[in-house]
């Protein structure tokens, strides 16, 4: 969503599109050059208008650097395009980038729950609100083409009296998410939607690429306990991390993935629309095999709930807002394991908005006393996480 949201900037959101007349012009669908501003995307681009880029510029049939938008070509970074209508009738550009580089699968942009949108919705909108005097900022779900995409319109007050709107475009294809973003003077708004809806309709975009499963990493997360962790995931300590293939990238303290100094050993999932997370600690006792199996019975399951999730619901005061608990019998690597399941509302940080999460910790007797198993994960990206955590819950080996 960073790389999104700095593209949405480059869009010069609340600054002045203005640029030395050109002769008032209307383009034709046979007046496109099909362009691929990023790769796996392409993007048909009218004759008479000008690109940031020197090559795509030569393209577009202009054989020099495009001066008349200096100024606005400065903001573009190298990993991104512009594309700008010097006609004083249609002022308008276009910018278009790679906003990440893990895709979402098109169903669940297609499916995406109204909790989904609210949630993406306030990420972009809070972050750029952080920047901009906004008036509205807006996201919907919209098909362009074949492809199903998070459309949002920004309308900026930064200037009174040049105020600007952006209308943005969120997709998943080839091995990422692209964005393009349209902006223009607020007053152009209207007249730019056909023209917006021509360059659209020439949008072709590479098919989303399925990753193959990563490869396990096979670590040591208590005494006599292992667990495998697909690689590109992060740990809290730096030999696990530079096992995973992370010893560039420090965990980030400000997530917050690591500040528990119980636990023994910690796993993250950095990518984008994921941010699940798995800690483990233990407590060196001896425990009576038979007298947790009689814990884990219905009864007794109903007689500890309210303590356990009292407890629970204490400790996350002004941390959370718990929205439920519970309790139930399940198991671990074979072996029996009393499971506490709590759904609660984080608050809002600057990485992420409020948003539902949910916390399953997993009590299991082992040989060296109790091991405590913490999964954490966000509802609305289960479809994109909850593969990973079966695979690592399911690699346990507990003696």
């Amino acid at each position: 969503m960073k790389r999104f949201l700095a593209i949405v900037l480059a869009a010069a959101v609340g600054c002045s599109l203005a640029v030395e007349p050109a002769a008032a012009r209307h383009s034709t669908r046979s007046d496109f050059i099909q362009l691929t501003p990023v790769p796996g995307l392409s993007l048909g681009i009218p004759r008479g208008w000008i690109a940031c880029d020197v090559d795509d510029n030569r393209a577009l049939g202009n054989p020099d650097h495009p001066k008349l938008a200096a100024s606005m070509c400065t903001r573009v970074k190298s990993d991104q395009k512009a594309f700008i209508d010097t006609d004083p009738l249609h002022p308008m550009a276009v910018f278009v980038g790679q906003a990440n580089n893990v895709p979402l699968p098109e169903d669940f942009i297609r499916n995406a729950s109204p909790e989904a949108m609210a949630t993406l919705t306030s990420q972009l909108c809070q972050n750029i609100r952080a920047l901009h005097q906004l008036r509205t900022c807006n996201l919907r779900l919209v098909t362009i083409g074949s492809h199903p995409a998070f459309e949002g319109e920004v309308i900026s007050e930064d200037n009174p009296a040049d105020k600007s709107a952006a209308r943005l475009l969120l997709l998943s294809g080839g091995r990422g998410m692209y964005a393009i973003v349209f902006s223009m003077p607020l007053s152009a708004r209207a007249s730019a939607a056909s023209s917006i809806d021509a360059i659209l309709g020439t949008l072709v975009l590479d098919p989303v690429v399925a990753e193959p499963p990563a490869e396990m990493v096979s670590l040591s997360a208590a005494p006599g306990v292992t667990v495998s962790v697909p690689k590109g995931w992060r740990a809290c300590d730096a030999a696990a991390n530079a096992l995973l293939g992370s010893a560039a990238d420090s965990p980030n303290p400000a997530l917050n993935w690591c500040d528990d100094a119980t636990a023994s050993a910690g796993y993250y999932d950095p990518r984008p629309f994921h941010g699940e997370s798995i800690h483990v600690s233990y407590v060196s006792r001896m425990v009576d095999a038979n007298g947790f199996a009689r814990a884990l019975t219905p009864d007794a399951l109903a007689q500890s709930r309210p303590e356990d999730c009292g407890k629970l619901t204490k400790a996350l005061d002004g941390k959370a807002d718990v929205l439920s608990c519970d309790t139930q019998a399940g198991s671990l690597s074979g072996r029996p394991a009393k499971v506490l399941i709590v759904v609660a509302v984080m608050p809002p940080t600057a990485e992420l908005p409020k948003i539902k999460a949910e916390l399953r910790i997993m009590d299991v007797p082992y040989s060296q006393g109790i091991l405590r198993v913490r999964v954490f994960s966000m509802p609305i990206f289960q479809p994109m996480t909850q593969g990973d955590i079966d695979a690592i819950l399911n690699s346990f080996v507990i003696p």
